[in-house]
């Protein structure tokens, strides 16, 4: 199946359908493997615009969304990760980021309307376990992996949110034009909304990660360490179902 000329692929149990140019996912359960999967492959820079995520909360669901990539070798790693859920102790939806792929330094910034608001590093993130995120039984530690808790927005705020998610990825090279190094940005910009981080409140219009990564003298030139967008998987737990309202190349 097609959308917006990009090749889309259920996930686990999900059942696709695109009516009045929305795509939308349905058929969300409680595996954690139930969703879609976007194939981006020839471009590294792309944005997915997400209908009403409401269903979030309402059913104190999870979405996942990982960017993954392919080295000349045809190895398909992931780049990045980062999960919603919903926290019914303060009635916020949480924002969090998988660590596993996450170098050991990178920002959390947020900005209003292009101007920084926040740009804080790893270091300073207050990081705590959420109790009510789901359970190993409700959804498997190898599926979800290792969370950095970043912010919450407010259930009722988020609900209302139309959230775009942009991924970027600039590639540096030498004077033999050999890999050196990467710098991935991973922006999500709904509208105006108020974000907690670290105990502050801010008035934001975008939120993200951006780290570098520069490779080991030793890796310079290796095919396998340069790899390049290939797709990206959404998928949930006990959504029901999202909506994909467009998908963009950049």
């Amino acid at each position: 199946m097609k959308f917006n000329g990009f090749d889309i692929y259920p996930c686990g149990n999900a059942v696709l359908s695109i009516n009045n140019n929305i795509l939308t996912v349905s058929g969300i359960s409680d595996s954690g493997l139930d969703g879609v999967l976007i194939k981006v492959q020839n471009t590294d820079n792309y944005v997915v615009n997400f209908g009403s995520l409401q269903n979030i909360a309402q059913n104190n669901g999870v979405l996942k969304c990982t960017s993954l990539t392919k080295n000349a070798y045809g190895q398909v790693t992931p780049l990045f990760e980062t999960f919603k859920w919903y926290n019914q102790q303060s009635d916020k939806v949480i924002i969090g980021f998988n660590s596993n792929f996450l170098p050991a330094n990178y920002n959390f910034f947020g900005k209003l309307n292009g101007v920084s608001v926040f740009d804080i590093n790893n270091s300073e993130l207050i990081v705590s376990s959420d109790p009510n995120f789901p359970s190993p039984s409700e959804c498997p530690v190898a599926v979800w992996g290792v969370l950095v808790a970043a912010a919450g927005v407010v259930a009722t705020v988020f609900g209302i949110l139309y959230t775009s998610t942009t991924t970027t990825t600039t590639y540096h090279y030498d004077a033999n034009n050999r890999l050196t190094g990467k710098t991935v940005t991973v922006t999500e910009d709904p509208i105006p909304f108020e974000i907690e981080v670290n105990g502050n409140t801010y008035t934001i219009t975008e939120y993200g990660i951006k780290f570098n990564e520069e490779l080991p003298s030793d890796l310079i030139g290796y095919p396998s360490i340069e790899s390049h967008s290939i797709g990206e998987q959404i998928t949930g737990v006990n959504l029901s179902s999202f909506e994909i309202t467009s998908i963009q190349a950049i």
